[in-house]
């Protein structure tokens, strides 16, 4: 039975047509491929079909160049590369410090926008929500204790408060929290911007909200 593979994706190589000679066994067809890279080459058509070749070596190369195997980002640690491919480069199994894998690409990793299967953004978000809870001043809805407070949290990986990577966009975004609401503030080129942007409404938000409770609370003790 000869396949149809005319026009068929495998990996990074697209099936051109069927070449006039078999593999060296001689039972097997060999067909013309493109490469995302753009080099050709004759691949055997079980090999296509079995997943035994996804590109024209260019994968392999990439996966050696590249090789973080057992390289530790944040709290997920590189396993193994994939055979699949994104605009982004080569997607790799990682193991998160609680058990879980996941898939990213390098580029993903290293930007600082995974730092973990999701589960230590999980646990952030309790402790924040049970921080909030534990009494700290909260009046409309926002904790004034909070508002005053410039630390910037273990998980935040651009050294800024309310200063995160976007891996979408490939920026920097700041966002201010206020009144129970999120506050997109813009995407910058560089974290300095973003924290710049951040400042200007912590000032106009924050600060301000700050004095005009503390002017009340003065006067309803007098």
């Amino acid at each position: 039975m000869v396949l149809k593979l005319e026009g068929k994706r495998f990996g990074r190589l697209t099936v051109i047509g069927r070449a006039a000679e078999k593999d060296k066994t001689g039972r097997c067809w060999l067909w013309e491929c493109l490469c995302d890279c753009g080099n050709t080459c004759l691949v055997p058509g079980n090999w296509l079909t079995h997943g035994k070749k996804r590109s024209c070596g260019c994968l392999q190369k990439e996966n050696r160049e590249n090789d973080v195997t057992g390289q530790r980002f944040g709290h997920l640690t590189a396993v193994r590369p994939t055979e699949k491919t994104v605009r982004k480069g080569i997607v790799w199994v990682w193991r998160c410090d609680c058990g879980n894998l996941v898939e990213a690409t390098i580029d993903a990793i290293k930007s600082g926008g995974r730092r973990s299967c999701g589960c230590r953004n999980l646990a952030i978000k309790k402790r924040q929500a049970v921080e909030m809870q534990a009494g700290c001043g909260r009046q409309d809805g926002t904790a004034l204790s909070l508002l005053k407070s410039n630390i910037v949290y273990t998980h935040n990986t651009s050294g800024y408060r309310g200063v995160s990577w976007h891996r979408t966009l490939q920026k920097w975004t700041a966002r201010i929290n206020f009144r129970g609401k999120t506050y997109n503030l813009g995407y910058y080129d560089s974290a300095e911007e973003a924290s710049a942007a951040y400042q200007r409404a912590k000032k106009e938000m924050h600060e301000k909200y700050i004095m005009e409770q503390e002017i009340k609370n003065d006067d309803n003790s007098n």
